[in-house]
């Protein structure tokens, strides 16, 4: 490869006569197709801010040297242009760019631009099979196939070895077309199933091998029997239906017909067949040369290879299909005949040889039957019966007989209205086909459904007439009797076993219905005093017990009164921790209950107070509620609220103002001073004068003041006059008029209009004037021009100040003085001006950061003190006709001085970099004054006319930012756009002061609803920053905000997880209820 070149642009500088030099560092894409045109961007740096007058980008080929330019170039930015480049440059070469913009050549670019082959692709091989050991012609298709001249190879690999190639040759290749190869392969001795992969090289871009069973590889078949050659491409064909073929690689036309065998009638074959298939038994086929067999339909039947179907003999059937018929059911066969069975028997399957009698419990009323019907629910009969009965037991019912017979009777099941019924447990019936069931009388019983015959209950048990069991009543349990040992568990039921017993429910249980086995425990809020009840009674009202109780207590958030006997709830802002108290405390100051019933009061929130006693919080005077009512957040300086759960804090009013935050009210402006809303300040206005904090005294009248909080008044200067006090500037005697320093109006001079007299008796046109008409008129500089001494010929016009030989160092050179290139700065002049000034004056917040500013402060001084200087300098006479040389050399000579003190303090100037009239990045424009972007703001370029809100996550606090700065990524810091500082998002923490630290919830802390809260009792939470805590096990406890949970003390043991009590012994005195 050839050594690269560098690539400079150059470009002419704003404000510089001399060319510039640039770099290009990267060249993009740097690589693409061979002889294609091909787009590339050129990235390197001052291609100037706008598109030049003239762009013309060449490049040079590395190989020979031939250079040629760009088809299109174009300017996108001041970092990156761009060039289309032609169609010739070859695989394998290196082009370098060198760019002219608006007539100045840059040098030959570092970086280039290679030109290479794509890698070709091979997509699909045709045909993908063909016979053996025959030559074939095969075509390959694929993407970036090159010309016949660029290729290097056409390589064949054997499926067995994709690594060396094999000694198929082709006898031709070439392209047939784009993408397109065709090879005529002497594969004479591939066998059958040999496969074989091709492979491109052109000049080093190699293809891949191709893969797969299609496309991409060719493979040598035997064309087998049902399947011919055709005489084109030796492709293998399927027979037809109807038609076979036996032979291998049978080569024939393109006729379907060519294939040796046509099925006969009885006979069939599918496609590809090798043989004839004879049609199944129970199908047919009476046409040649078929693709399927027909079906034989019902009651008919065929043996294999029929060409027709028989019918079946009488009685005898068959199903479509089939190939034989068969005796069906209900039938018997019989030496080849097929009878009918007679009523009473029946046969359940085809071809059965003899006819079955129904079983018991089933009949049959008519020859012929396949199979015998059960009798009716609960009725009966013996084998080979026509008839059922209902047994005793039961009852028969007669089902409604039609009005035209009257009676129906019923016989033996055989009328589909008759029923046989059970008698249910409780009644019977004694006899068979008894119409109705008995009940059993009072004290008496059946135990089962389908009784002959009632029992009576046993001692002490009892039943109403036709129950089923006698029972044992409510308030006592129904026991099971012991077993015999060699019977094992002896199960009672309906009192049958004269073991069982009933005993009475113990107080605090009970039971509340008859044959109840277990007496039950009295639920929650509910007790029982005495043994035998039948329920349980609820707790009196706010009273709570646990299960099987038999007293009731008052729980937690609630008092005892009346000696006991009512449960109060404790009111909202009182509280009570434990059962049974008999008083509610109330909470103390800064804590809070919400609601009636707590168990304990909850700390105030986070400048949240509250008296003693209270259900809620207060938002106190001075500070502003904020997200909904859940923050309280101090007024700032210069806002106030003058309640509790104020919304927002006032902005003070103009003149008034707050110094510090958490302010209830704003303090008038003293006497003089004023303020602007919001202010945590108040000014001396300009017009004004203090000489320390407390007092603002109003300038007299030939005096003035430019700026707020001056600390003194000004006296007017010569020819010029305030007439009223409060001045902020002098204005200018007209023409014709003069006045002394401090002056309260001017007075006439014997002057023509516009000149002054002077000490000598004489008139000038004073500065701020120029001459014209042979001297004889004086008129003031028109606005934007400006004269400096007397006498001047012309005005000079204010313009776009030329940069110092600082400013035109490149940033960063290091050079000269500063390494700063500055703006060029805007002068302006009013009516008359003496020279120009900048638009705006600096604010006296320049002057705070002095270890920035000093040096700035100096040159101020010295700046004035010139000012002064060329303000004070006395009018001299104009000596209109005379031509005084004493007096003009006289005057010449102190201008000389003047405009020598001039040079000295331009020279001065330059050494100061703040002089210039810049508004400097971290700052703004405010009417006439340049002010420091307050807290939250920033501004990154010189005279900006406002500064821009932080965003969202970013903050600024320290004075004159040019830049924002964002939040720790560390804990869960936040800001608001506009933001002066960060602040914790769980700074409003519900939980103990610890729970944040360096805004991250601690452990033994959980996050919820965007707040830090400690984890409750009986939870605990080991990790930082978690979302929920983890219940203690069963046997450990854990107070509130804790780490991990602990092991109670040996003797006691946790129910809750929150606190430790000691065991209960096993037995104990039940308390006496309280209702």
């Amino acid at each position: 490869m050839h050594r690269p070149f560098f690539f400079v642009v150059a470009v002419v500088a704003l404000f510089s006569t001399a060319s510039a030099v640039y770099e290009v560092d990267s060249v993009s894409p740097s690589t693409g197709k061979y002889l294609q045109a091909q787009v590339v961007t050129l990235t390197g740096a001052d291609f100037g801010e706008t598109s030049p007058g003239s762009l013309v980008i060449i490049y040079t080929n590395s190989v020979n040297g031939v250079v040629k330019t760009c088809g299109s170039s174009s300017w996108i930015d001041s970092t990156n242009l761009q060039c289309t480049t032609g169609t010739e440059i070859d695989a394998y070469q290196f082009v370098y760019f060198t760019v002219t913009i608006d007539g100045v050549p840059g040098e030959i670019s570092n970086a280039a631009y290679q030109a290479l082959p794509p890698a070709p692709v091979i997509t699909d091989v045709f045909p993908f099979t063909g016979p053996d050991s025959k030559s074939i012609k095969i075509t390959l298709t694929g993407t970036d196939f090159p010309a016949s001249s660029q290729a290097n190879s056409l390589v064949f690999y054997k499926s067995t070895d994709l690594t060396t190639p094999v000694p198929y040759g082709c006898s031709s290749h070439g392209p047939a077309g784009v993408g397109l190869y065709t090879c005529t392969v002497n594969s004479t001795a591939l066998k059958d199933g040999d496969k074989i992969y091709f492979k491109i090289d052109v000049r080093g871009q190699v293809s891949q091998i191709s893969t797969g069973n299609y496309p991409g590889n060719f493979t040598a078949s035997r064309c087998t029997a049902g399947h011919y050659l055709t005489s084109v491409n030796y492709q293998c064909v399927n027979c037809p239906a109807g038609r076979a073929e036996s032979n291998f690689n049978k080569v024939y036309s393109a006729s379907n017909t060519n294939c040796t065998t046509t099925c006969a009638p009885g006979k069939y074959s599918d496609v590809g067949a090798s043989a004839c298939s004879n049609c199944a038994a129970g199908t047919f086929q009476s046409n040649p040369q078929s693709s399927s067999c027909g079906t034989c339909s019902a009651n008919t039947y065929s043996a294999a290879a029929a060409t027709t179907c028989t019918p079946c003999g009488s009685n005898f059937v068959s199903s479509a299909g089939a190939s034989t018929c068969t005796c069906p059911a209900g039938f018997q066969l019989d030496n080849g005949a097929c009878t009918q069975c007679a009523a009473g028997t029946y046969s359940a399957s085809a071809d059965s040889t003899t006819c079955t009698s129904c079983p018991a419990n089933s009949f049959s009323t008519s020859a012929g039957a396949t199979g015998c019907t059960n009798c009716g629910s609960n009725f009966v009969s013996a084998g080979g019966s026509s008839a059922c009965t209902c047994p005793a037991g039961y009852s028969k019912s007669n089902p409604q007989a039609p009005a035209s017979i009257g009676i129906r009777l019923f016989s033996n099941n055989i009328d589909s209205g008759a029923t046989c019924t059970q008698c249910a447990a409780g009644t019977y019936s004694a006899s068979a086909d008894s119409t109705t069931c008995t009940t059993c009388s009072a004290n008496s019983y059946s135990t089962s459904a389908g009784s002959t015959g009632c029992t009576n209950c046993a001692s002490n048990f009892v039943s109403a007439g036709g129950s089923s069991p006698c029972t044992c009543p409510a308030g006592y349990s129904k026991s099971n009797p012991q077993a015999p040992a060699s019977i094992g568990i002896r199960l009672f039921s309906n009192n049958i076993d004269s073991g069982a017993t009933c005993t009475q429910c113990a107080a605090g249980t009970y039971s509340a219905s008859a044959d109840s086995t277990t007496c039950t425990t009295c639920s929650a809020n509910s007790y029982s005093t005495s043994a035998g009840s039948t329920g349980c009674t609820n707790c009196a009202s706010n009273f709570v017990s646990a299960g099987g109780s038999s007293a009731c207590t008052c729980p937690a958030g609630f008092a005892l009164g009346d000696g006991g006997s009512t449960c109060t709830q404790c009111t909202a802002g009182t509280y009570s921790a434990s059962a049974d108290s008999t008083t509610c405390t109330t909470c103390s100051a800064n804590s809070y209950s919400t609601s009636a019933g707590s168990t304990g009061c909850t700390n105030c929130a986070s400048n949240f107070v509250s008296a003693g006693g209270s259900s809620a919080c207060t938002c106190p005077a001075g500070f502003a509620l904020g997200d909904g009512g859940s923050t309280c957040t101090q007024c700032t300086a210069g806002t106030y609220s003058a309640s509790a759960d104020s919304t927002t804090c006032t902005t003070c009013s103009a003149n008034s103002f707050s110094t510090s935050a958490g302010a209830t009210g704003c303090t008038n402006c003293a006497s003089n001073f004023v303020s602007a809303g919001g202010s945590s300040a108040c000014t001396c206005p300009a017009g004004y004068s203090t000489s320390d904090a407390t007092s603002c005294s109003q300038c007299s009248a030939g005096q003035y003041s430019g700026s707020a909080d001056s600390s003194s008044c000004t006296n007017c200067n010569s020819n010029t006059f305030s007439a009223s006090a409060g001045s902020t500037a002098c204005t200018n005697c007209d023409g014709g008029k003069v006045s002394s320093a401090g002056a309260t109006a001017c007075t006439t001079s014997g002057c023509p209009a516009n000149f002054v007299s002077n000490a000598d008796g004489g008139c000038d046109c004073p500065a701020g004037s120029a001459l014209s008409n042979g001297g004889t008129v004086c008129t003031p500089c028109a606005s934007g021009f400006y004269s400096s001494s007397k006498n001047s010929a012309s005005c000079t016009s204010c313009s776009v100040a030329t940069p110092t030989k600082n400013d035109k160092l490149k940033p960063g050179s290091g050079k000269g003085k500063s390494s700063v290139v500055k703006p060029a700065t805007v002068t302006t002049a009013a009516t008359g001006a003496t020279s120009c000034g900048c638009p705006f004056v600096k604010d006296d917040d320049d002057h705070d950061d002095h270890d920035h500013h000093d040096h700035h402060d100096d040159h101020d001084d010295h700046d004035h003190h010139d000012h002064e200087l060329r303000a004070t300098r006395s009018v001299r006479q104009l000596d209109i006709g005379r031509g005084d040389r004493d007096r003009d050399d006289h005057d010449r000579d102190r201008d000389d001085h003047d405009d020598d003190h001039h040079d000295d303090h331009h020279d001065h100037d330059h050494e100061h970099d703040d002089d210039d009239c810049v508004c400097p990045a971290g700052k703004f424009i405010d009417g006439n004054r340049c002010k420091s972007c307050p807290a939250g703001t920033w501004s990154n370029t010189v005279n900006s006319v406002s500064c821009a809100p932080c965003s969202g996550l970013t903050y600024s606090k320290v004075k004159n930012p040019t830049t924002c700065t964002r939040c720790s990524s560390e804990g869960a810091w936040l800001s608001i756009a506009g933001a002066s500082s960060c602040t914790c998002s769980f700074a409003d923490n519900d939980g103990p002061k610890d729970g944040t630290k360096d805004c991250k919830c601690q452990a033994g802390n959980y996050i919820s609803g965007g707040k830090c809260k400690p984890c409750s009792a009986g939870t605990y939470n080991a990790n930082i920053n978690s979302v929920s805590c983890t219940s203690c096990a069963a046997g450990l406890f854990a107070p509130a905000q804790s780490k991990s949970c602990k092991a109670c003390p040996i003797g006691s043991t946790s129910k809750d997880g929150a606190t430790c009590v000691k065991s209960k012994p096993k037995s104990f005195q039940p308390e006496k209820p309280r209702v």
